[in-house]
Protein backbone atom coordinates (compact mmCIF):
# COMPACT_ATOMS: atom_id res chain seq x y z
CA UNK A 1 0.00 0.00 0.00
CA UNK A 2 1.64 3.24 -0.90
CA UNK A 3 2.16 5.52 1.46
CA UNK A 4 1.11 8.66 0.01
CA UNK A 5 -0.22 12.12 1.50
CA UNK A 6 -2.37 11.92 -1.37
CA UNK A 7 -3.96 9.05 -0.89
CA UNK A 8 -7.08 9.95 0.25
CA UNK A 9 -6.63 13.70 -1.58
CA UNK A 10 -9.62 14.26 -3.78
CA UNK A 11 -9.51 17.07 -6.63
CA UNK A 12 -12.05 18.32 -8.79
CA UNK A 13 -12.06 16.67 -12.37
CA UNK A 14 -10.39 17.48 -15.52
CA UNK A 15 -13.56 19.55 -17.43
CA UNK A 16 -11.63 21.03 -20.32
CA UNK A 17 -9.91 24.10 -20.93
CA UNK A 18 -11.32 26.29 -18.09
CA UNK A 19 -9.83 24.25 -15.20
CA UNK A 20 -6.82 22.44 -16.66
CA UNK A 21 -4.07 24.78 -15.70
CA UNK A 22 -4.82 24.15 -11.49
CA UNK A 23 -5.91 20.23 -12.57
CA UNK A 24 -2.41 19.93 -14.16
CA UNK A 25 -0.20 21.29 -11.70
CA UNK A 26 -2.57 19.00 -8.49
CA UNK A 27 -2.43 15.95 -11.11
CA UNK A 28 1.70 16.82 -11.26
CA UNK A 29 1.45 16.92 -7.37
CA UNK A 30 -0.15 13.81 -6.64
CA UNK A 31 1.95 12.12 -9.21
CA UNK A 32 5.57 13.10 -7.76
CA UNK A 33 3.56 12.11 -4.13
CA UNK A 34 3.16 8.48 -5.71
CA UNK A 35 6.51 8.78 -7.41
CA UNK A 36 5.25 8.36 -10.73
CA UNK A 37 6.20 12.11 -11.97
CA UNK A 38 8.76 9.62 -14.05
CA UNK A 39 6.30 8.48 -16.26
CA UNK A 40 4.98 12.03 -17.52
CA UNK A 41 8.31 13.47 -18.32
CA UNK A 42 9.19 13.67 -21.89
CA UNK A 43 10.55 11.19 -23.37
CA UNK A 44 9.85 8.75 -20.68
CA UNK A 45 9.72 4.95 -21.73
CA UNK A 46 10.47 1.64 -20.42
CA UNK A 47 13.89 0.94 -19.10
CA UNK A 48 16.90 -1.03 -21.49
CA UNK A 49 17.14 -3.65 -18.63
CA UNK A 50 14.80 -6.31 -19.63
CA UNK A 51 14.38 -7.09 -16.06
CA UNK A 52 12.84 -3.79 -14.50
CA UNK A 53 10.63 -3.55 -17.68
CA UNK A 54 7.76 -5.56 -16.08
CA UNK A 55 8.05 -3.47 -13.16
CA UNK A 56 8.25 -0.66 -14.95
CA UNK A 57 4.76 -0.90 -17.23
CA UNK A 58 2.92 -2.13 -13.49
CA UNK A 59 4.27 1.48 -12.03
CA UNK A 60 3.33 2.80 -15.32
CA UNK A 61 -0.39 1.47 -15.55
CA UNK A 62 -0.89 3.02 -11.96
CA UNK A 63 -0.03 6.00 -13.02
CA UNK A 64 -2.37 5.79 -16.19
CA UNK A 65 -5.16 4.88 -14.08
CA UNK A 66 -4.59 7.88 -11.08
CA UNK A 67 -4.54 10.28 -14.56
CA UNK A 68 -7.66 8.47 -15.55
CA UNK A 69 -9.28 8.70 -12.06
CA UNK A 70 -8.95 12.45 -12.22
CA UNK A 71 -10.50 13.23 -15.82
CA UNK A 72 -14.82 13.69 -16.06
CA UNK A 73 -16.54 10.90 -18.34
CA UNK A 74 -16.78 13.16 -21.08
CA UNK A 75 -13.47 13.77 -21.44
CA UNK A 76 -12.14 10.32 -20.75
CA UNK A 77 -12.99 8.76 -24.12
CA UNK A 78 -10.28 10.78 -25.46
CA UNK A 79 -7.50 8.42 -23.15
CA UNK A 80 -9.26 5.53 -23.26
CA UNK A 81 -7.00 3.88 -25.80
CA UNK A 82 -3.52 5.37 -24.29
CA UNK A 83 -1.24 2.94 -23.41
CA UNK A 84 1.12 5.08 -21.05
CA UNK A 85 0.69 7.45 -18.87
CA UNK A 86 3.02 9.75 -20.80
CA UNK A 87 0.37 9.27 -23.77
CA UNK A 88 -2.55 9.99 -21.60
CA UNK A 89 -0.78 13.18 -20.28
CA UNK A 90 0.57 14.81 -23.58
CA UNK A 91 -3.33 13.63 -25.60
CA UNK A 92 -4.62 16.09 -22.72
CA UNK A 93 -2.13 18.71 -22.49
CA UNK A 94 -2.14 19.20 -26.40
CA UNK A 95 -5.92 19.55 -26.27
CA UNK A 96 -6.57 21.57 -23.23
CA UNK A 97 -2.96 23.51 -22.44
CA UNK A 98 -3.20 26.98 -23.86
CA UNK A 99 0.17 27.12 -26.48
CA UNK A 100 1.96 30.04 -29.11
CA UNK A 101 1.02 33.22 -29.58
CA UNK A 102 -2.82 32.80 -29.59
CA UNK A 103 -2.57 30.92 -26.15
CA UNK A 104 -0.41 33.69 -24.63
CA UNK A 105 -2.83 36.76 -25.87
CA UNK A 106 -5.96 34.51 -24.84
CA UNK A 107 -4.65 34.13 -21.35
CA UNK A 108 -3.37 37.64 -21.02
CA UNK A 109 -7.17 39.19 -22.06
CA UNK A 110 -8.19 37.18 -19.42
CA UNK A 111 -5.41 38.31 -16.83
CA UNK A 112 -6.34 42.33 -17.56
CA UNK A 113 -10.06 41.85 -18.65
CA UNK A 114 -11.57 40.10 -15.63
CA UNK A 115 -13.31 42.23 -12.87
CA UNK A 116 -14.61 41.18 -9.83
CA UNK A 117 -18.09 42.03 -8.64
CA UNK A 118 -19.63 43.47 -5.71
CA UNK A 119 -21.56 40.69 -5.10
CA UNK A 120 -18.49 38.36 -6.20
CA UNK A 121 -16.17 36.40 -3.55
CA UNK A 122 -12.59 38.18 -3.24
CA UNK A 123 -10.82 34.91 -1.87
CA UNK A 124 -11.95 33.06 -5.22
CA UNK A 125 -11.02 36.48 -7.26
CA UNK A 126 -7.55 36.23 -6.41
CA UNK A 127 -7.03 32.79 -6.57
CA UNK A 128 -8.79 32.93 -10.42
CA UNK A 129 -5.98 35.62 -11.45
CA UNK A 130 -3.47 34.03 -10.11
CA UNK A 131 -4.33 30.78 -12.22
CA UNK A 132 -3.61 32.94 -15.52
CA UNK A 133 -0.67 33.92 -13.49
CA UNK A 134 0.25 30.83 -13.40
CA UNK A 135 -0.70 30.28 -16.91
CA UNK A 136 1.51 33.14 -18.29
CA UNK A 137 4.36 31.34 -16.50
CA UNK A 138 3.34 28.07 -18.01
CA UNK A 139 3.50 29.59 -21.70
CA UNK A 140 7.41 30.95 -20.67
CA UNK A 141 5.50 34.31 -20.44
CA UNK A 142 5.83 35.67 -17.19
CA UNK A 143 4.55 38.39 -15.44
CA UNK A 144 6.12 40.35 -12.69
CA UNK A 145 4.16 39.94 -9.13
CA UNK A 146 4.27 43.73 -9.09
CA UNK A 147 2.60 43.92 -12.14
CA UNK A 148 0.20 40.96 -11.28
CA UNK A 149 -0.75 42.95 -7.86
CA UNK A 150 -1.53 45.95 -10.70
CA UNK A 151 -4.00 43.78 -12.57
CA UNK A 152 -5.59 42.57 -9.47
CA UNK A 153 -5.85 45.92 -7.57
CA UNK A 154 -7.52 47.17 -10.73
CA UNK A 155 -9.97 44.02 -10.93
CA UNK A 156 -11.33 45.27 -7.61
CA UNK A 157 -14.56 46.70 -7.79
CA UNK A 158 -15.58 50.42 -6.69
CA UNK A 159 -16.03 49.37 -2.89
CA UNK A 160 -12.82 48.65 -2.63
CA UNK A 161 -11.65 52.10 -4.28
CA UNK A 162 -10.64 53.96 -0.57
CA UNK A 163 -8.74 50.50 0.68
CA UNK A 164 -6.49 50.82 -2.74
CA UNK A 165 -6.04 54.52 -2.52
CA UNK A 166 -4.53 54.02 1.37
CA UNK A 167 -1.74 51.17 -0.05
CA UNK A 168 1.92 51.97 0.44
CA UNK A 169 3.55 51.82 -3.11
CA UNK A 170 6.14 49.02 -0.80
CA UNK A 171 3.23 47.10 -0.22
CA UNK A 172 2.51 46.63 -3.36
CA UNK A 173 5.97 45.36 -4.09
CA UNK A 174 5.74 42.86 -1.61
CA UNK A 175 3.06 39.93 -2.22
CA UNK A 176 2.88 38.60 1.06
CA UNK A 177 2.00 41.71 2.90
CA UNK A 178 -0.78 42.91 0.08
CA UNK A 179 -2.69 39.52 0.00
CA UNK A 180 -2.93 39.77 3.84
CA UNK A 181 -4.00 43.42 3.76
CA UNK A 182 -6.09 42.46 0.99
CA UNK A 183 -7.75 39.40 3.51
CA UNK A 184 -8.06 41.32 6.40
CA UNK A 185 -9.62 44.52 4.85
CA UNK A 186 -12.19 41.91 3.24
CA UNK A 187 -12.55 40.43 6.75
CA UNK A 188 -13.70 43.67 8.48
CA UNK A 189 -15.95 44.23 5.60
CA UNK A 190 -17.64 41.21 6.35
CA UNK A 191 -17.98 41.87 10.11
CA UNK A 192 -19.18 45.31 9.22
CA UNK A 193 -21.91 43.83 7.00
CA UNK A 194 -23.07 41.39 9.92
CA UNK A 195 -23.00 43.87 12.53
CA UNK A 196 -25.63 46.32 10.48
CA UNK A 197 -27.64 43.24 9.76
CA UNK A 198 -27.61 42.56 13.58
CA UNK A 199 -28.36 46.25 14.00
CA UNK A 200 -31.18 47.24 11.39
CA UNK A 201 -33.88 48.00 13.41
CA UNK A 202 -37.67 46.17 12.26
CA UNK A 203 -40.75 48.54 11.44
CA UNK A 204 -43.11 46.71 13.79
CA UNK A 205 -45.87 48.43 12.03
CA UNK A 206 -45.58 46.35 8.79
CA UNK A 207 -44.17 43.31 10.20
CA UNK A 208 -45.82 40.30 10.14
CA UNK A 209 -46.55 37.53 13.33
CA UNK A 210 -45.78 33.88 11.89
CA UNK A 211 -47.85 32.78 14.85
CA UNK A 212 -50.77 34.76 14.64
CA UNK A 213 -50.45 36.17 11.38
CA UNK A 214 -51.22 39.76 12.69
CA UNK A 215 -49.61 43.11 11.65
CA UNK A 216 -47.63 44.45 14.41
CA UNK A 217 -47.65 41.39 16.30
CA UNK A 218 -43.99 39.36 17.11
CA UNK A 219 -43.90 35.80 17.57
CA UNK A 220 -41.73 37.01 20.96
CA UNK A 221 -44.75 38.53 22.16
CA UNK A 222 -46.45 35.31 21.92
CA UNK A 223 -46.14 34.03 25.64
CA UNK A 224 -47.83 37.74 26.24
CA UNK A 225 -50.65 37.29 24.32
CA UNK A 226 -51.65 33.75 25.92
CA UNK A 227 -51.20 35.30 29.02
CA UNK A 228 -53.76 38.39 28.07
CA UNK A 229 -56.19 35.89 27.27
CA UNK A 230 -55.93 33.51 30.23
CA UNK A 231 -56.94 36.44 32.39
CA UNK A 232 -59.02 37.62 29.98
CA UNK A 233 -61.37 34.14 30.25
CA UNK A 234 -60.97 33.55 34.22
CA UNK A 235 -62.30 37.51 33.99
CA UNK A 236 -65.33 36.45 31.93
CA UNK A 237 -65.93 32.81 33.97
CA UNK A 238 -65.86 34.74 36.93
CA UNK A 239 -67.87 37.30 35.78
CA UNK A 240 -70.38 34.46 34.77
CA UNK A 241 -70.44 32.86 38.66
CA UNK A 242 -71.11 36.60 40.21
CA UNK A 243 -74.09 36.40 37.63
CA UNK A 244 -75.38 33.26 38.00
CA UNK A 245 -75.19 33.74 42.73
CA UNK A 246 -77.02 36.58 41.82
CA UNK A 247 -79.81 35.19 39.76
CA UNK A 248 -79.90 32.39 41.92
CA UNK A 249 -80.21 34.09 45.35
CA UNK A 250 -83.27 36.37 43.34
CA UNK A 251 -85.49 33.14 42.92
CA UNK A 252 -84.84 32.56 46.01
CA UNK A 253 -86.71 35.29 47.87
Amino acid sequence: MSNSTFHYVTIEPLRGTENFPVWKIKMSDILTDLNYDNHIEDKAAAPVDTAEVAKWKQVDKKALATICLWVTDILLVYIASSMTALEAWSMLSNMFEAKGPIGIVSTRCKLFGTHCTEESDIEDHICIMRTYQQELAMLQKPISEEDFFYALLTSLPESWNNFISAIPEDVIKDPTKLISQMLSELQQLCEQTSTSIALAVIDKSTAKCYIYGRIGHFASNHGKQVNREKKKKKKQNNNKKKKKKKEKKGRNR
